[in-house]
């Protein structure tokens, strides 16, 4: 009788020690993903902070001009200052929307330096964002269900897109 609670107490001990694990997909590290200047985050921690401080102070200013979901990839067309030099960052909480049909939201936020100080329409660079979302999010089928809402963490208004420039895709 000792020994099958002795067991059961060693057990209970066991799973509670390996349940209380941090979640060891969030990561401050960048997740590469393809040989694009392209860094992708999957932390909340960063996610929080692109929605709390939306802003061209903490993303350099740049517009969403058009999304293009094929499958599992979504195209994201941005334009932004000529003479900017730097890098984007994809940044998703980790979360997917319960609802029907099932959301995510992607921040899409651009760090870069040599920027001029107004951003002329004449003299803008236009690039292709390729996401891979299986190889960013994890689950194809999770990926095949979901509608992705990408925003622009500058909030850049009325530059070349309507609203706060944020954009929604589906698989269809």
């Amino acid at each position: 009788m000792k020994k099958k609670l002795f067991f059961c107490l060693l057990l209970i001990l066991i799973g509670s020690i390996t349940s209380c694990q941090d979640d060891l997909e969030a990561t401050n590290e960048p997740i590469i993903l393809g040989s694009e200047p392209v860094n992708f985050y999957k932390n909340k921690a960063m996610f929080d902070e692109a929605s709390r401080l939306r802003s061209d102070d903490y993303s350099s200013p740049f517009s969403i001009d058009h999304i293009q979901r094929t499958g599992d990839t979504l195209k994201v067309e941005v334009s932004y200052a000529k003479g900017c030099e730097g890098t984007f960052h994809v940044i998703w909480d980790g979360a997917i929307m319960e609802s029907y049909p099932m959301q995510a939201t992607l921040f899409l936020k651009f760090q870069a330096t040599g920027c001029p100080n107004k951003f002329i329409l004449d003299e803008t660079v236009r690039k292709v964002i390729t996401i891979d979302l299986v190889g960013f999010i994890g689950d194809e089928q999770l990926v095949k269900e979901t509608i992705f809402h990408v925003a622009n963490a500058s909030s850049l208004q009325g530059v070349t897109c309507e609203g706060n420039c944020d954009e929604t895709v589906s698989n269809g």
